[in-house]
């Protein structure tokens, strides 16, 4: 897989999360992004290409996360969380 399927995937995957943890579907996604269902649908399964930063920035917004937790690492995003919780 290519390191833009890796991302995709990857922030595909962690909305998918998200979405789940508050009790949201994608088309509660899209209503509250502006974004169409099926390009939300396609978002969340990874296969959107291209994956913008306007689309990733808008989604991050409305679940009200920052948009580099969406897409680092596993182990680097549970590090800096780590940190902001210590300060």
């Amino acid at each position: 897989m290519t390191n833009s399927g890796i991302l995709r995937a990857r922030f595909g995957e962690r909305v998918k999360t998200l979405l789940r943890d508050a009790g949201l579907t994608s088309a509660d996604l899209a209503a509250r992004s502006n974004l169409p269902v099926s390009r939300i649908e396609r978002i969340l399964r990874g296969g959107l290409i291209p994956l913008t930063l306007r689309d990733m920035s808008i989604i991050a917004g409305v679940l009200g996360t920052p948009l580099w937790s969406l897409l680092a690492p596993s182990d680097v995003a549970a590090a800096v969380i780590a940190i902001q919780i210590i300060k």
